[in-house]
């Protein structure tokens, strides 16, 4: 009666944070947990995906270890190649966006990755810039709102690492 509706509006009312560190231990096991210092995140459907992971050479991880990823979900599984002898993770096929990006990026620090690399596409409006055209982007204003919500005006690349994308395009 009037009880049970009391109670049932008191769960609907309760909101609960959800805590990476705490699904990432329940995915991965305590004390199991894997390390990346190094990730891509590749903002590309599955033939830009396969295409990277084939050119790297990497292998699926068997860990499920990210929300949403995995054979559990029916989509593709993250990958893990050694680049000068450290294990890189490449997280395919983040077609969602801001949200998804901030998903993996807050898993990612729990596994203490420490650079996160985004490969993938963009579109222009600019006629100057052709179809199929390389792009190295320096900096960027993030426009979703996932982004504003950490509070991040600009986002720039390092300057290491742009040079190297400059002279890899070149």
């Amino acid at each position: 009666g009037d009880d049970a509706i009391l109670m049932s509006r008191r769960r609907c009312n309760v909101v609960r944070y959800v805590d990476p560190e705490q699904s990432c231990r329940k995915r991965t096991g305590e004390g199991q947990s894997p390390h990346w210092e190094t990730a891509v995140i590749c903002f590309r459907g599955v033939g830009g995906s396969r295409g990277l992971i084939g050119l790297l050479g990497a292998k699926p991880i068997s860990a499920k270890a990210f929300w949403g990823m995995g054979e559990a979900y029916g989509t593709a599984r993250p990958n893990e190649v050694i680049v000068n002898g450290q294990p890189v993770v490449i997280l395919p096929q983040c077609i969602w966006g801001g949200v998804q990006a901030a998903i993996l990026v807050e898993e990612l620090a729990c596994y203490g990755c420490k650079n996160v690399i985004g490969y993938g596409c963009a579109g222009s409006l600019v006629p100057s810039v052709g179809l199929l055209q390389q792009i190295v982007v320096g900096n960027a204003i993030p426009t979703d709102g996932t982004s504003g919500a950490y509070g991040i005006p600009e986002l720039k690349a390092e300057d290491r690492l742009l040079s190297l994308a400059h002279r890899a395009a070149d």
